[in-house]
């Protein structure tokens, strides 16, 4: 994991297309370089199937354990899915080992390029939870004696139930986590990316309720 890490990121470094999207996402090159993000220009051994894509890992306080790849415009051989793992793969809480170093105060948000920007923001932690049925219970216990605040997406209603995907991880995490906090963004189709590229860090940070 630690070797694929290493050249994606390399290759990341040469690839202008792939930084001029993460910068189109509000993701700066710190951000980047910090979170390890690459590109998988030649896939090693077992990621074939992802070539072209924004590499992911899922780095803890024991290394690498994982990847997301995410389809790039132009670069992938298919934009769909837009996310892949890697076969086999448990689902995991994204960044999860900054949870080693919290001192009171961490977000989650839905996916992972919405954690990297929103830690990157606000200066708190940031964990992210790579889609809605991904959260498991024992999870929880990561975030015990943390004050947690959980931002979830702004999604449309789905026609077929009639609620807000979002509002199924609201449930969830208000009854497996004590005192959580939601904070709600205000349009449509909102999430933390979209809202910080409209209304600037400040006002994620406002939000909150913490100082810059």
């Amino acid at each position: 994991m630690e070797q694929a890490c290493q050249t994606y990121q390399e290759a990341l470094r040469a690839e202008p297309l792939v930084h001029e999207y993460l910068t189109l996402r509000g993701i700066t090159g710190d951000s980047a370089q910090f979170f390890r993000l690459g590109f998988v220009a030649e896939p090693l051994t077992g990621h074939e199937d992802v070539r072209g894509r924004l590499a992911i890992p899922y780095v803890t306080p024991t290394g690498v354990v994982g990847f997301k790849f995410r389809a790039m415009p132009g670069l992938s051989a298919t934009d769909t899915p837009k996310y892949r793992g890697l076969p086999g793969a448990a689902p995991r809480l994204y960044n999860a080992g900054t949870l080693a170093y919290a001192a009171g105060t961490v977000a989650i948000v839905e996916g992972e390029l919405d954690a990297i920007v929103t830690q990157q923001e606000t200066g708190i932690p940031a964990v992210g939870i790579p889609g809605v049925d991904t959260w498991k219970a024992y999870m929880a216990r990561c975030f015990a004696g943390l004050d947690v605040y959980l931002i979830p997406d702004h999604d449309p209603v789905n026609p077929r139930s009639g609620e807000r995907p979002g509002e199924k991880l609201v449930k969830t995490l208000t009854e497996a986590i004590s005192g959580l906090v939601v904070v709600r963004l205000p349009e449509e189709k909102d999430d933390p990316t979209t809202f910080v590229l409209r209304e600037g860090g400040e006002a994620l940070c406002e939000r909150l309720g913490i100082g810059i």
